[in-house]
């Protein structure tokens, strides 16, 4: 019997350790310095990184806002280097990979999917 161990099955893969390491650095420096008029609440759904870790792109939704969402992800895109540079103050890796921010938009799609199986539910 053997017990051998294969890195390629690791359940949980350095990647994904990375891209949440980011998504909580980037929660806490956001809920401190972010918070422009009209916006509600603004939650960071998830965090991808691209397979050579020199991409973490971060997917923000938001409830309540009253300004157009498309408005939050170009400012939130146009401080990028700001966010950067705190990310990186926090961040012990061999390089800090760029970030860009995107709109998730799945809770909206989950809400019409909720709405519309009430409908047939009725």
């Amino acid at each position: 019997m053997s017990l051998e161990f294969n890195y390629k099955e690791k359940p949980y893969q350095r990647k994904d350790r990375l891209a949440d390491k980011i998504r909580k650095i980037l929660t806490t420096i956001l809920r401190e310095n972010y918070n422009p008029n009209g916006l509600g609440l603004m939650t960071i759904t998830s965090v991808e990184m691209s397979s050579d870790l020199r991409l973490a792109k971060v997917y923000v939704s938001f409830i309540n806002n009253k300004k157009s969402v498309s408005i939050f992800v170009k400012e939130l895109n146009s401080k990028i280097k700001v966010y950067k540079y705190q990310v990186a103050q926090k961040w012990h890796a061999k390089f800090m990979p760029n970030i860009e921010f995107f709109y998730d938009d799945s809770l909206k799609n989950a809400e019409k999917i909720n709405k519309l199986m009430k409908n047939i539910n009725e």
